[in-house]
């Protein structure tokens, strides 16, 4: 029988400056079966996080009691990851946002979730912290991938405008052999800096002591002492039980556990990491890199289960998209295509997405956004008419004008071949980008990742060859690309 114990101890940099604990919990052990912590963060640009933390936990248990408990009777676990990743994630956001009603950065905190339902045991995670899991053997198991962005104090908040996009989700069947389970608050993992696994004694410790009614004292003390060394607020919630048999663990190899984890695949980025702080022009480019690759085959098709967008990653090496698993059918992508985009799931995302039938219409659909979307360099800001916070216009901005319209240009985009003919048949690859002199940043150029040799009208140098650059100086460039003109307007 599992039994729910959490703690919370104020950190000793929190005592010194007066200000209060900003992590919370909770532990539920009936239907549903769940816990959870959020963990403010400590600055003064979030200083009611105490209280996003407590609507945090607040929110994620109301939802996930909505969605599966008393809504939806899934059992599929791969169809509910895919609804904990998307529609349960995206509501806990808005519920969260919908909560605190100023300013959100102001309540700004993490968020960990364990629990279970139809016979497996589900986690979510939103920042940094740990979930842990100790088997009966002694083994340690960290389902959640760990955050390469998560140092020096950085980490995702449920703050961020594309929180949803932040959670991961990972998903176990539930078995004897599974001991304990704890979340904890970064304050136990600063404890033990000195190495990415030290504070695995710490969750093997508290998973040999007996569970009586001492077992909340004695979680306290060891979360006490995690907080003497990090200084932070510490908090921890376990689910935790007796031992099979007459298994004390006295027959762990304490010295040297067994750590297991999941990692993403090596040399791989999250998608969702790419485009979460992207704005919506780097967003509709990433959704033609997908459509492209799906109507290549080369993330194939026909998998019965939804894809979610966080199984899709970024080759770093080679720039491409790849997959986990297989894309189903062709409105299981749709829905990647308006996540990507939109930055909500299909369901609460723009309806006319959902009458798509072809990729012509999903890329045409595309296009017509990239042509619309302007940039205020003054405030950083995107529009499609005038610049919400200043009123301009860029109407002197630098644009690129072929054979399907003009389109503005974006540093740091990538320019398809669609930016200078109509797609006719699935062949629109990534034939430049748009770059700054390295040495003169306010000289732009567009470089050619072609593979095929560029024209600069006027220009006697020669043609300009894959990998090089043509230098954006002048009011108007005329080019030559795939034997069609293509003028480059800079005023």
């Amino acid at each position: 029988m599992w039994k729910a114990f959490g703690a919370s101890v104020t950190g000793p940099s929190h005592i010194s400056k007066e200000m209060p604990n900003q992590d919370a919990f909770i532990c539920f052990n009936e239907n549903p079966k769940m816990i959870a912590i959020a963990d403010g963060h400590g600055d003064i640009k979030h200083k009611f996080s105490d209280i996003g933390a407590q609507m945090a936990v607040k929110a994620a248990h109301e939802v996930i009691q909505q969605y599966l408990y008393d809504g939806v009777n899934a059992s599929n676990p791969a169809k509910i990851k895919y609804l904990l990743e998307n529609d349960i994630a995206f509501e806990i956001k808005n519920r969260w946002k919908t909560a605190v009603v100023d300013d959100e950065k102001l309540f700004g905190c993490t968020l960990l979730v364990g629990f279970e339902f139809s016979g497996h045991l589900y986690f979510m995670q939103l920042g940094d912290g740990k979930i842990v899991v100790v088997y009966e053997n002694g083994d340690v198991y960290y389902p959640i991938p760990e955050d390469e962005r998560y140092v020096n104090n950085m980490t995702s908040s449920l703050s961020d405008a594309l929180a949803w996009m932040e959670f991961k989700v990972e998903i176990l069947p539930v078995t004897d052999s599974i001991k304990w389970i704890g979340l904890f608050s970064d304050g136990v993992e600063n404890a033990y800096p000195h190495n990415r696994f030290d504070d695995v004694f710490f969750y093997l410790d508290l998973a040999r002591a007996k569970v009586n009614e001492d077992y909340s004292i004695y979680l306290s003390t060891r979360l006490e002492l995690a907080a003497s060394y990090s200084k932070d607020d510490t908090t921890g919630v376990v689910w935790t039980r007796a031992f099979n048999g007459d298994n004390d663990g006295t027959d762990w190899d304490i010295d040297n556990p067994t750590i297991l984890f999941t990692s993403n695949p090596y040399g791989w980025k999250p998608l969702t990491q790419v485009i979460s702080g992207s704005k919506k022009y780097k967003r509709i480019e990433y959704a033609h890199r997908m459509i492209n690759c799906y109507d290549s085959n080369q993330i194939g098709h026909g998998n019965l289960n939804p894809v979610s967008i966080k199984q899709i990653f970024i080759d770093e090496d080679s720039s491409k998209i790849v997959c986990i698993d297989t894309i189903g059918d062709f409105k299981n992508l749709i829905k990647i295509v308006a996540t990507i985009v939109e930055g909500t799931p299909m369901t609460s995302s723009h309806s006319d997405y959902k009458s798509m039938d072809s990729i012509k219409k999903v890329r045409e659909k595309l296009v017509e956004l990239q042509r619309m979307i302007r940039l205020c360099y003054s405030c950083g800001v995107e529009y499609t008419d005038a610049c919400p916070l200043c009123g301009s216009k860029t109407e002197n901005g630098p644009y690129l004008e072929g054979a399907n319209g003009r389109f503005e240009l974006i540093y740091d985009q990538s320019i398809f071949l669609h930016h200078i003919m109509p797609i006719i048949g699935g062949y629109d690859p990534v034939i430049g980008e748009v770059v700054q002199h390295p040495k003169h940043p306010s000289v732009w150029g567009i470089k050619n990742t072609s593979g095929h040799l560029w024209y600069v009208n006027g220009v006697k140098t020669g043609p300009i060859e894959t990998g090089k650059v043509i230098a954006l100086t002048g009011d108007q460039i005329r080019t030559i690309i795939f034997e069609l003109q293509v003028s480059i307007q800079i005023k």
